[in-house]
């Protein structure tokens, strides 16, 4: 029974990241951190308002959702001599929801020119790494000085 499973694991290359075919000779590939801004921009000027109507000047440009996604790797298929592709973390995204400041009551009052934003869970990505192929002793090269 033991021989039978071992003979059937033998082939796939279990536990060594190399598959059924031996080697998948692909690493990980560098994806940047970058940041990205979602829904329209509102400006947050220095201002009046008055029952939700706004009069302000200036100011900056406030998106309603924004997310920071870490610098990570994936599996792209890029060659790697030897090498595997293998999962190896989950890095957190953050999410930031935004809006510009004011200062009042039912829709009337002063607003500000800041936009104010708080963190909430973004999720995760997946990050991977480059693993070394094991190399099974029968293909390995001979070493000099050979065996008794």
């Amino acid at each position: 029974m033991l021989l039978s499973m071992l003979m059937l694991a033998a082939p796939t290359g279990l536990g060594d990241g190399q598959g059924v075919h031996g080697c998948p000779n692909e690493r990980a590939s560098e994806v940047d951190a970058r940041f990205v801004e979602q829904g329209t921009a509102r400006k947050c000027g220095l201002g009046i308002t008055l029952f939700g109507l706004e009069l302000s000047v200036g100011g900056e440009k406030c998106f309603p959702v924004r997310y920071h996604y870490p610098a990570h790797q994936v599996c792209n298929g890029e060659h790697g001599p030897g090498q595997f592709c293998a999962w190896e973390a989950d890095l957190s995204v953050g999410e930031e929801h935004c809006a510009c400041s004011r200062l009042g009551v039912l829709g009337t009052g002063i607003t500000l020119p800041e936009c104010v934003c708080t963190e909430v869970n973004g999720g995760t990505v997946e990050d991977f790494g480059t693993e070394n192929c094991a190399i099974p002793p029968w293909a390995r090269e001979p070493q000099p000085g050979g065996s008794l």
